[in-house]
Order: structure tokens, then C-alpha cells, then sequence
């Protein structure tokens, strides 16, 4: 909680408001006709005050404490976060060290690490190893996903009475049993371990769908493409089709060009898997290779690519319903009224699924029938046609013989919509934010714009209690580089709440018109759907440096790990865990890293290894505040050690890393993963926690604080004294790094560890 006024008066009477405990104020009447601000104590304290001055948190907001979320040994090595839970009370981790009780030092740990999960107690955060055991697995073995609880995991292991390589799917409950699924290819004699790929699951890791490679698919296969498997809890000997038009067991294909979850092709940039599979697993949206696809031969398929779903009912039977066409056989040939459809996004229970053509599907949408026009790739680079691609929703309910669906064209308003992507969906459907050329409405937003023809124009549509019949509201016009806010596949850099109440994301543009934007560099934006507001979100701590008006290098938002091509959204595969990266939190807070100084305490423009250095921030209720302590310069395999990773959905917990030691707790001189906490904070512990091996050195005499950071890493102005340090890290003495250990430190040297673990983690098939 921070002890400065939020606002020394405001309009409506000589009243100062003070944070508190989570989305509570406190008024202090202030004399009528005093016009300075009087800094003074709230009446309510926070909670957890004892501790916050403790853990060195005074100063963070919300009554946050600093908590220790990765244990202070880790054997010298760096901690990989790559999944936290939505309530934040779990974050999941790879890492090249040994501890907490993996056997053997790990599943061919030299190469890939072990994976470890962190859980939240009430004594503080408890690390647990995810690791099979050594001595009944191969060393192959790695996770792939896990369920939206942390308590179960997918893995793929190989036993060691089986032939090297060869590897079937598992599934780890809580209690550390393995289970087998089945086994992802058809051939089990030969290595197999790189000939699936692992597409995704439901929310409890009951459905699991996958794809064979080649001459690994089963026989009853007889896709000239793309295949997508199934199986369906525990013990299978043979998995089941998804792309097919029968039952249960059938094997009669849509198309024999191919199946892909969601629109996620190879040939298509930027297809979306965003909950092409349902919480529960009972609806799966795919996309039927249409017969322009290259090299799709002969054999059943549509004339161009179509969505359907795939629906399990009750009996325990599937059946397969058209999405994007009013049959299953109503393009399969030729016309020029049929175009390619492009998967978009799904709500999270399966409800509702959205997705872009050309054609003209429902009442108020225009048709394109400009020759090669298709959705295929994403509409703005193959509709070429005046009306490009409309935006549609369909609205499922019922099931079996009972399915109804209710499709509605979303991009009305304009004969020629142009759609050219989808921002982000909520997880609840209620909102869908996308970006169109047309100008689908002509209200002004609330700074008096209007949308403009052939413009990148940012809209919400919005159907819920408040609109159930639908509305359309224009956001604001983006730059000609906010491409990426539309166009990068599922690892886009926008978020929105669960409920769609709040969009967050990045623009070059100035969309606030506060007329001293340095254009070109990425600011954070928030939209409230609820007011219709659009505010930029990094700003200045009561304006400080030019209010963040100028920055020198782009903002980032907690969209995927710093690593590229480590799967942590759902740019990869459909994870149950994945929308954690995807969500902004509930209660309007905006969490977002900048190398720009936007507090005192911050570093500004702080460069090292020839990258910025990122300050982590919250902005809440028109104010931004430092979470991360504004001093840590360091860098590990050429990336900045101080990274954002993510927020629990309703904000109360924000995590992030760090190599500087914020607490007491922290003994080591690695990264560490740290929760900023709402009424959080550990006690220290009365005695020394028990030592690992022969880390124990005794007492340590305490190291002399650290100096605040000078004026080359300052911005001009302000001189709020931060929080105390701790003191440098006091590095363990670890065991001799003979053997295989001398193999790890190798490969960590030479900045292997990143590329290694890339493949491992949430997602990974190979």
C-alpha cells in the first residue's frame, strides 16, 4: 500500500483517497479551501503491514508482499518458468538443477532439465519435482501439458523394457502415479519419439489430441494431409479420428486433403487454436482441408477449407456438425460462392465459436466474389476483392439430434467490412475485439473519433445481458505496425479479462491523443467495455518523467516467455494452462514491463548486453506503480534477468524474475521467480531452514546494502527513497561439477539450456 495520496483533491469535493487492501479507498475529509496535498497515514492499515516492512514490500501497492515462489538452492541453475495457474497458487518450471528429491538427477536432465512444480502453502511456496522415476523410465521422457488444476500431468515416457526411443503418452496424477493413455504412433518397435506432434487437451487432460508423422499413422488412416487423433481417457490400444463425418469408431474423412485443430495449418500464417478444444473436451473445432490446398490428390473433400465441430454426447457417441457451411457437402465442388474459413477463436465451454469468410452467411454480411479471395491465410492478405472477409459468431446450445445453432454476422454496418483479424476473444465469448478497414459504425468513441474507411480500425463486439441482441463499438484506429496485434497467430500482444470487460494491449499509434507520443515505440493501452474508456496505461507515476510520454524502447505485456518458440500460449497447442498469458486481470489492473523509468525508483533506459533492461509495473485506477525493485541490471544467456511472466486472472498475483535477492529468503545468486502478492508475505522462519548437502556454511555476515541506482540509470526528477535492500546474494558452495554435472555446465555455457528446454515444455509433441 502505498502512503501518498492517490489524488490530493478531486473535483466533486476537498476529499484525498488512499489505497488500500484490494479495491477499497479510504476518505479523509480534508479542511474546505486547503490546496496543497497533506501526506499522512491512511486509517486502515493493510493486513499484512508487519510483514510488508519485513519482506522490504512497503512500497509496493495493494498491500503486495514480496514472496519467494522457486526455492532458494537450485543447485546453480536458472529456473524456466512456463505455466501458472489462474488463481496464482501454482507456477510450474523446468531447470537444469537436481533438487527436491529427483531421482537420478533427472529424466536426461544434462540435456532437457527436470520439471518441477511450485505450490502455495500457508507456511509459503513448496517446490515438488514433476520427474518420473529414473529407474522405471527412459531418458527421454518430458512433460507436455498440464491440467487447469496443476494436479495432473501429460507426459510422454518411454519404459525401460521397451526398445530405445519409443515412447507412449501418460498421464502423472497428484499422488506421483503414471498411468498410460496410449501410444502416439501406430509403430512401436522403432523410435517414435520425434514422429507425433501433441495439439492439445481439455481442461482435465481427459481428451488428448495428437498427430502422427508419415509412415507412423495408423493403418485405417488414409489422409493425403495433415491427421488429428484423439484419445479419451486411459488404457487405449488405438486412438480415434476427429476429422471424420460417422460415429465413434468411424474412419470415413471429411476431407482426405487433411484435418487441423482449429485453422492451425503449416500453409497458414498465423492459424488459431484458441479453445478449438472445450474445457471439457465434448466439442473440438476444426478445419477440413479444402481440395486448393497443394498436393491434395484425389479422394473425399470440400471444394475449399470449411469449420466444423466435433461433439462428443452423453452416450459416449460422436457426431461431426458444419460450422462455416450450411452442409456437410454444400461446397464440395467448385463456386464462386464458396470461400475458405478461417478458425478464429472459441469461448472456453465450446458455446460459442467465431471465425472469418468471405461468403455471405447470415443476414446484414456482404459476399466476395473477387476470384482467388479466401480466408485461408488471413483475410488481409488474400481477400483482394472490395468486401473482403466478415467476421461471424455461432452460438451452440443443445446437443445430438437437439444442436441448434444461432449465426450472426458480427462485422456489420458496412457493405465492405474487410475484416482483417481478431485481436483477442474472452474466455466467456461475451466479447470479441478485432480489427476491420470498413467503418462499421459511425459513433464516435469516447474521445470524439470516429472510424475511418480503409483504416486499421479496433472494434468490440459485444453480445451479453447488457447487449443480448449484439453492439459494435469503435475503439480507437491503430498504426500501420500494430499488425501484430491482429496477425501474430495465438501469441498476439493483447489480453482481455475473463469476462471482456477489459482489453490491454500494445500500439505505436497515440490513441489517447495526448500529442507528445514518440511514435514507432509500443505503449500499453487499456480499454473498459463497461465505460467505453480508452486510457494509456504506461504513464507516468504522477506524471513523472514527461509521464511516460516519450519512451525509448517498446513496453511489453506478459504474452510468452522471453525464449522464442517455447511453447507458453496458444500458439502451439491448445494447453489447458495456456490462457494464462492470454488474460487480463478482472479487477482492471494492467501488469506490463518498460525499460523506461515511469517511477523514481525505476531504472531508465538501462541497457546491458546491448538489450534494455525492463522495469516491472502495475497500473491501477490511473496510476502506475513498481513492482520489481529497480535495480536489477543483470543478464543470463543474453537476456535481461528481470522478466514479467504472468498474473493470476482476478490480479491478486503477479509473478515475476529477478536475480536480485528481494527477501532474506533468497541465498543464491540465480534467478528466482517472485510472487507480488495481495495481502501476501511469508514469516521468516525462527531457525535456519535444514541445509542441502553441503551448502550449509554457517552464518553469514551480513553484506552492506546497496546503493540506489545513480543518475546515468535515473530519470530526471524525483527522489522517493525505494525500498531497503537486502544485500547481495551469498552464492552456495555446490559439489564438484565432475562427470555429467561437467557435461551440464558445458552446455550451459555455451547457451544450450535455452534451445534444449524450448522443445520440453507445455506443448511440445517432439
Amino acid at each position: 500500500m502505498s502512503d501518498r495520496p492517490e489524488n490530493c483533491q478531486t473535483s466533486k469535493g476537498p476529499w484525498t483517497i488512499w489505497r488500500t487492501p484490494r479495491n477499497a479507498v479510504v476518505l479523509t475529509l480534508i479542511l474546505t479551501g486547503l490546496a496543497s496535498c497533506v501526506t499522512a497515514a491512511p486509517s486502515l492499515a493493510c493486513p499484512n503491514e508487519a510483514l510488508r516492512s519485513e519482506l522490504h514490500s512497503g512500497l509496493l501497492p495493494d498491500c503486495r508482499a514480496y514472496e519467494l515462489v522457486t526455492p532458494p538452492y537450485k543447485e546453480g541453475a536458472t529456473p524456466l518458468p512456463f505455466a501458472i495457474s489462474e488463481d496464482g497458487s501454482h507456477v510450474a518450471f523446468g531447470s537444469l538443477g537436481t533438487f527436491e528429491s529427483v531421482e537420478g538427477g533427472g529424466l536426461d536432465f544434462a540435456v532437457e532439465g527436470a520439471a518441477y512444480l511450485s505450490s502455495r502453502t500457508g507456511t509459503g511456496w513448496v517446490t515438488s519435482s514433476l520427474e518420473p522415476p529414473e529407474s522405471v523410465y527412459q531418458r527421454i521422457s518430458h512433460i507436455l501439458d498440464l491440467d487447469t488444476t496443476f494436479s495432473n500431468s501429460l507426459w510422454a515416457l518411454g519404459i525401460l523394457t521397451q526398445p530405445a526411443g519409443v515412447v507412449s503418452l501418460y498421464l502423472r496424477s497428484s499422488n506421483g502415479s503414471f498411468t498410460e493413455i496410449g501410444a502416439p504412433t501406430a509403430t512401436v518397435n522403432v523410435s517414435n519419439q520425434t514422429q507425433y506432434r501433441y495439439w492439445g487437451s481439455s481442461g482435465d487432460l481427459s481428451h488428448v489430441l495428437f498427430e502422427p508423422q508419415g509412415g507412423f499413422r495408423w493403418s485405417f488412416d488414409t489422409s493425403n494431409g495433415t491427421s488429428l487423433y484423439e484419445y479419451v481417457g486411459t488404457g487405449n490400444k488405438t486412438p480415434s479420428l476427429v476429422g471424420v463425418s460417422g460415429g465413434r469408431e468411424s474412419t470415413d474423412l471429411v476431407s482426405q486433403c487433411g484435418t487441423a485443430l482449429g485453422s492451425a495449418l503449416f500453409r497458414r500464417p498465423g492459424g488459431s487454436m484458441y479453445n478449438a478444444i472445450s474445457t471439457s473436451g465434448a466439442r473440438i473445432f476444426f478445419t477440413a482441408v479444402g481440395a486448393d490446398a497443394p498436393g491434395c490428390g484425389g479422394g473425399t473433400r470440400p471444394s475449399v477449407d470449411e469449420l466444423l465441430v466435433r461433439e462428443e454426447l452423453q452416450s459416449g457417441q460422436r457426431q461431426t456438425a458444419p460450422i462455416s457451411e450450411p452442409s456437410l457437402a454444400s461446397c464440395s465442388a467448385p463456386s464462386p460462392l464458396c470461400g475458405d474459413a478461417r478458425f478464429e477463436g472459441a469461448s472456453q465451454d465450446g458455446s460459442k465459436v467465431f471465425f472469418t469468410s468471405t461468403r455471405s452467411l447470415a443476414e446484414g454480411a456482404s459476399q466476395d466474389e473477387a476470384g482467388g479471395d479466401s480466408a485461408i491465410a488471413g483475410c488481409p492478405s488474400t481477400a483482394v476483392g472490395a468486401s473482403g472477409c466478415n467476421l461471424y459468431e455461432d452460438e451452440l446450445s443443445g446437443a445430438g439430434a437437439g444442436l441448434t445453432q444461432k449465426l450472426v454476422a458480427v462485422s456489420i454496418g458496412s457493405s465492405m467490412p474487410q475484416v482483417q483479424g481478431v485481436a483477442r476473444i474472452s474466455e466467456d465469448g461475451s466479447h470479441v475485439y478485432f480489427v476491420a478497414k470498413g467503418a462499421l459504425t459511425s459513433v464516435a468513441n469516447s474521445r470524439g473519433k470516429t472510424a475511418k474507411a480503409e483504416a486499421d480500425n479496433l472494434y468490440v463486439y459485444e453480445r451479453d445481458e447488457r447487449f443480448p441482441e449484439g453492439h459494435t463499438s469503435f475503439i480507437a484506429t491503430l498504426a500501420p505496425g500494430d499488425e501484430a496485434d491482429w496477425e501474430e497467430a495465438d501469441e498476439r500482444p493483447v489480453q482481455v479479462s475473463r469476462d471482456g470487460r477489459f482489453l490491454v494491449l500494445l500500439s505505436r499509434a497515440d490513441l489517447t491523443g495526448e500529442g507528445s507520443h514518440e511514435e514507432g515505440v509500443e505503449q500499453v493501452y487499456q480499454y473498459d467495455a463497461q465505460t467505453e474508456s480508452l486510457v494509456r496505461a504506461s504513464i507516468g507515476q504522477h506524471a513523472y518523467n514527461n509521464d511516460g510520454r516519450t519512451p525509448t524502447y517498446n513496453a511489453r505485456l506478459a504474452i510468452g516467455p522471453e525464449v522464442e518458440s517455447l511453447p507458453h500460449s496458444y500458439a502451439v497447442g491448445d494447453s489447458p494452462v495456456a490462457s494464462s498469458v492470454a488474460m487480463a486481470p478482472e479487477d482492471g489492473a494492467v501488469f506490463f514491463a518498460s525499460p523506461t523509468a515511469l517511477t523514481p525508483q525505476a531504472l531508465n533506459n538501462q541497457v546491458s548486453a546491448e538489450r534494455p533492461v525492463p522495469n516491472i509495473y502495475e497500473y491501477l485506477n490511473g496510476t502506475v506503480y513498481l513492482l520489481s525493485d529497480g535495480r536489477d541490471t543483470a543478464t543470463v544467456h543474453g537476456s535481461a534477468t528481470s522478466q514479467l511472466i504472468g498474473a493470476s486472472a482476478l490480479g491478486g498475483d503477479v509473478f515475476f524474475m529477478t536475480a536480485d535477492p528481494l527477501i532474506a529468503q533468497d541465498t543464491d545468486t540465480q534467478q528466482d521467480i517472485y510472487d507480488a502478492r495481495v495481502n501476501g508475505g511469508v514469516a521468516m522462519p525462527a531457525t535456519p531452514p535444514g541445509c542441502s548437502e553441503d551448502t550449509c556454511q554457517g552464518s553469514l555476515t551480513p553484506s552492506p546494502a546497496l546503493p540506489a541506482p545513480g543518475s546515468a540509470s535515473q530519470a530526471p526528477g524525483g527522489n522517493l527513497a525505494p525500498a531497503s535492500p537486502v544485500g547481495p546474494k551469498t552464492a552456495a558452495k555446490h559439489r564438484t561439477a565432475t562427470g555429467r554435472r561437467a557435461k551440464k555446465k558445458h552446455r550451459r555455457k555455451r547457451g544450450g539450456k535455452a534451445a534444449a528446454q524450448s522443445r520440453r515444455y507445455v506443448g511440445s509433441g517432439r
